[in-house]
């Protein structure tokens, strides 16, 4: 599985997480959902391809939600006028896409990064050696 697989599977796992929860619990416009799953998508696969290799699952989710929290918050309450209550529907809706990206991460971890990004500290080396102290001149040996 390459990129655009892995970039549709998380734009329809964020467009079904944000059509369930924006637009039935909270009334918001099919065509609204679609323009947030679109930016979300995009900026956090960014995240996805280029941090989440570096910093691991755990802080990639947590990355994820307060990324998915703030631009539904933001995006929805300054530019959309549906009159709801944006943080709280921007909180649920981040709650919920932060543990389907648990999943999202672990598909891309076994299917995209294995052969594109090499774990690096499996190639890692203790080296261990002789200190030397310079504080000591030859007359003191």
């Amino acid at each position: 599985m390459k990129h655009p697989t892995a970039l549709l599977i998380k734009f329809f796992l964020v467009t079904g997480v944000l059509w369930v929860m924006l637009g039935i619990f909270f009334d918001v416009s099919f065509w609204n959902v679609i323009t947030l799953s679109v930016i979300l998508t995009l900026v956090s696969f960014f995240g996805d391809v280029y941090i989440l290799p570096r910093i691991g699952t755990i802080l990639g989710v947590i990355g994820d939600f307060a990324l998915a929290l703030l631009l539904i918050w933001m995006i929805g309450a300054y530019f959309f006028t549906d009159s709801i209550n944006w943080s709280m529907a921007a909180l649920s809706s981040a709650i919920v896409i932060a543990l389907a990206e648990i999943f999202f991460h672990r598909m891309m971890a076994e299917k995209v990064r294995r052969k594109a990004y090499p774990n690096p500290s499996s190639r890692l080396q203790t080296e261990s050696g002789k200190e030397f102290d310079f504080s000591k001149s030859k007359k003191d040996v």
